[in-house]
């Protein structure tokens, strides 16, 4: 064996090189980029890998490894192969064989890599003991990188996309190649800025995803184009709110997917809008307060309407339709050397009398501005807001609202476990210590809701005000997509009767990834859709900032499969329109644009179906209780209710929530299975209603403990009774025994047979959504793996096979589900019935 200690230093010294910079600062990026080693070792024996992350590609690379042993041995060597992707060899070199002694045996091997191609390459070792039997072998995988490379390939790429376009720029339906190719062009244009900025890495991904991209849009076009459940015409119409949701001006039903857009300048956004509008998007939520016009005059509606008129026309001309976002937050910063105070609550605070008279003044010079344009669809006045309503006159008209409740202070002390002698005494706000009556159930009841009622009234009248001068711009205000978030009922307002106020439903969702078990962090926003639509049925639910936290070392294709099956999903349970939240750092994560992209387009081709799921009755509704979220901040009801909503939504079945004003108004009537979470508070008459219903033998899942208080927190003596057809949920709370629970409701028979997911064993399948639908006669079923693994799925019931909308497939179950690939399934009934029946 022969031993390089000096060679160790060269090591050493390059690793100092790379970590000052001197490689990564240059133009002329020609690197080696070291993979994790696999490097399996037997006991006693091991090979380390003393390989720097990152090498010059020039002609001396030097790779260093440490063998391990527990013992000595009398020969030993050390051989190297490199080869490419396609396992060409490129190099080998052997060490000659010399003794191994215990302990730590350094092997060193320089060779030329300059001449090594471009691509992924693999360092093959194996450790010899004896003249020919190997004692051991691994891999280490590595890349070689140029900008030089790079740049000419992103150059081909474009100019590979740019024919794509002038080809099908006018063929009738090449909507998802013109699509593809647009994004493959700009994607292609934005790698070289990167590269331009000397972010290897992520040239590198950009690169490998353009390249990738266009390979299969080349492969696409020389075939003719698409199945023919794709070929679909490039153009795009404008949409707009009515009592029938989101339409064209046909009347047909649309579904909105595009992106939030923000610039300074009225031309920049119109660029922006390009960029939408050629991606096949047909929607764009324009941060208003970003344009240099709003700081110069925010109240001038003539001036607005200046910045702002290019922007819609642009919009109009290209089908485009608009949601014109607004920021309390920017308001906040115009004024604040008037109303210095109007943070001190640690945020800008909307209750602040100078803050909402600007704000207000602001909405209405851009809703006279811009209220009447064809291109836009709405007005969001604000973005995730918070009230604090403080000062005298607050806490005097609370005092009030407590007395008409409380005449006698020693009523009033009983209830909220008080020591006051007099009704003046009572405080708001302020940190009080733990058994202060200001922390106790029913302070906090009466509080919050007049607290709310002040929230409501504003916005209310805001909104009230805004209508009457432009009564055809619906309104809305943009909430965070956290209401199942404990303590969110202390600063924010009653969604349910936002919903009342405004002419559409407008939030901002985020998904996660990386979270067991599924891909995403499902059930939200997902949940939180439905929750809304489940407020109001009747108005459409508008995300207007989706942020779609993907950055956890996916692969661009694994990242725009769950991007892709994220946003079906939440088409299907409601959401009427998704807009993507600008990246952070500007730059595009491979895979996100097509994934919005060529989701866009299949909402467009199949909104009538979508919007049919969208409508479909619900016969399950979960219990959703603002008086158990107010009560201890909502713990524990509002995991409980998460976990009814995840574990529910698996069985296949249209799953709504269910408020308790609706309750009291005589909701439950068509309800088939009603499902109660943990819920330890809600008012009486809900509580009677909910006693009825069981009474008159309705199917409740619930868990086992009662419902001890009314909404003040006071004890009851009454209970919901346990009948025959009471399925209690068994175990921890957790979404599987709601699961488990939905199944026993079904085989008691109270639900119908639809084609559902299920086990070769006729059991549910956790982790697979479904939803089933009859549209125009024609049965449709969508469905998707949640999972990050595939799954074996059958289907309850007699049908087994049909027609996938989305990629244009025939389908037939049993079929492995692979994860995040959304199917929208036109199911054909077979000749003879055949399907899975339900477990016993």
């Amino acid at each position: 064996m022969t031993r390089y200690p000096w060679m160790a230093v060269g090591v050493l010294a390059c690793c100092a090189l790379f970590a000052s910079g001197g490689w990564a600062q240059q133009d002329a990026l020609e690197e080696l980029w070291i993979g994790a080693a696999e490097l399996p070792g037997n006991p006693g024996l091991r090979i380390v890998s003393n390989i720097p992350e990152t090498l010059p590609a020039g002609e001396a690379v030097v790779f260093s490894f440490t063998v391990l042993s527990d013992q000595p041995h009398d020969r030993a060597s050390l051989n190297l192969q490199i080869v490419d992707g396609q396992g060409n060899p490129a190099h080998e070199a052997r060490t000659p064989a010399a003794p191994l002694e215990k302990g730590e045996n350094l092997f060193s091997f320089s060779w030329n890599a300059a001449a090594l191609p471009v691509g992924p390459h693999k360092a093959l070792l194996t450790l010899y003991l004896s003249e020919k039997k190997p004692a051991l072998s691994g891999t280490v995988p590595f890349d070689r990188v140029s900008a030089a490379w790079m740049t000419a390939e992103l150059d081909r790429c474009a100019l590979g996309a740019q024919k794509i376009l002038d080809g099908f720029a006018v063929a009738p339906g090449a909507a998802y190649l013109v699509a593809r190719a647009s994004v493959m062009r700009d994607t292609a244009d934005m790698a070289k800025k990167v590269l331009e900025k000397h972010d290897w890495r992520g040239a590198a991904e950009l690169t490998a995803y353009v390249r990738a991209g266009l390979s299969a849009l080349e492969s696409s076009a020389a075939l003719g184009g698409l199945v023919p459940e794709m070929q679909f015409p490039a153009g795009l119409n404008l949409a707009h709110v009515t009592q029938d949701g989101v339409v064209d001006s046909s009347g047909l039903p649309v579904c909105l997917v595009g992106e939030h857009i923000g610039a300074s300048t009225p031309e920049a956004l119109v660029v922006e809008l390009d960029r939408v509008a050629r991606h096949g998007m047909n929607l764009a939520v324009v941060q208003v307060d970003a344009l240099d016009a709003v700081a110069a005059a925010p109240f001038d509606a003539q001036a607005l309407g200046a910045a702002l008129l290019p922007v819609l026309d642009a919009a109009e001309s290209r089908g485009v339709s608009l949601v014109l976002q607004l920021s309390q937050r920017t308001v906040a910063g115009l004024i604040m050397d008037k109303a210095p105070d109007l943070a001190d609550a640690g945020f800008p605070n909307l209750a602040h009398p100078a803050l909402a008279s600007a704000l207000f003044a602001h909405a209405g010079a851009v809703a006279r501005a811009a209220g009447g344009h064809a291109a836009v669809l709405g007005l969001s006045v604000a973005e995730a807001p918070d009230f604090m309503f403080d000062g005298e006159q607050v806490r005097l008209g609370f005092i009030e609202k407590v007395r008409a409740l409380y005449p006698d202070c020693q009523e009033l002390n009983r209830a909220w476990r008080a020591h006051l002698a007099d009704h003046d005494e009572i405080t708001i706000w302020g940190d009080h210590p733990e058994h202060a009556y200001q922390n106790r159930r029913t302070y906090q009841y009466e509080w919050q809701g007049y607290h709310r009622a002040l929230i409501g009234d504003l916005l209310g009248g805001m909104s009230g005000t805004l209508s009457a001068e432009t009564p055809n711009l619906p309104l809305s205000v943009s909430m965070p997509a956290n209401a199942f978030e404990k303590a969110e009922t202390r600063l924010r307002p009653d969604r349910e009767a936002m919903a009342a106020i405004f002419g559409f439903q407008a939030c901002s969702g985020t998904v996660r990834t990386g979270t067991a078990p599924y891909a995403w962090d499902y059930p939200r926003p997902v949940s939180h859709y439905t929750l809304l639509r489940s407020f109001a049925p009747d108005k459409p639910v508008l995300d207007l900032a989706a942020l779609y936290d993907t950055t956890g070392g996916l692969t661009p294709a694994r990242r725009a499969a769950l991007v892709r099956a994220a946003l079906w999903t939440s088409l299907i349970s409601g959401a009427s329109g998704i807009a993507a939240a600008p990246e952070k750092d500007g730059a595009p994560l491979p895979g996100m644009a097509e994934a919005f992209a060529l989701t866009a387009l299949d909402a467009r081709r199949l909104a009538p179906v979508i919007r049919a799921f969208q409508a479909a009755p619900a016969p399950v509704a979960i219990l959703y209780s603002e008086s158990s979220k107010i009560l201890d901040d909502g713990d524990p009801h509002l995991k409980s209710v998460e976990f009814a909503f995840e574990g529910c939504s698996f069985s296949g079945y249209n799953i709504r929530f269910i408020t308790e004003r609706q309750i009291a108004a005589g909701g439950l009537g068509d309800v088939k299975v009603f499902v109660m979470p943990e819920t330890p508070a809600i008012p009486d008459d809900a509580f009677k209603s909910i006693a009825a219903y069981v009474e008159n033998g309705g199917t409740v899942l619930r868990v086992g403990t009662p419902i001890p208080y009314n909404e003040r927190g006071h004890s009851r003596t009454g209970v919901i009774r346990n009948t025959a057809e009471t399925v209690l949920v068994r175990g921890l709370n957790m979404p599987t025994e709601y699961l488990h629970a939905m199944d026993a409701a079904i085989y008691q028979g109270v639900l119908p047979v639809i084609p559902r997911p299920v086990n070769t064993h006729g059991y549910p399948l956790e982790g697979v959504f479904t939803r089933h639908v009859v549209f125009e006669g024609v049965p449709y079923l969508y469905c998707v793996n949640l999972r990050k693994d595939p799954v074996l799925c059958g289907l309850e019931g007699t049908y087994f096979r049909g027609r996938d909308l989305v990629l244009g497939r025939d389908v037939q179950f049993p079929r492995l589900l692979e994860p995040m690939d959304p199917m929208l399934i036109r199911l054909e009934r077979p000749a003879t019935a055949v399907g899975v029946e339900p477990a016993p």
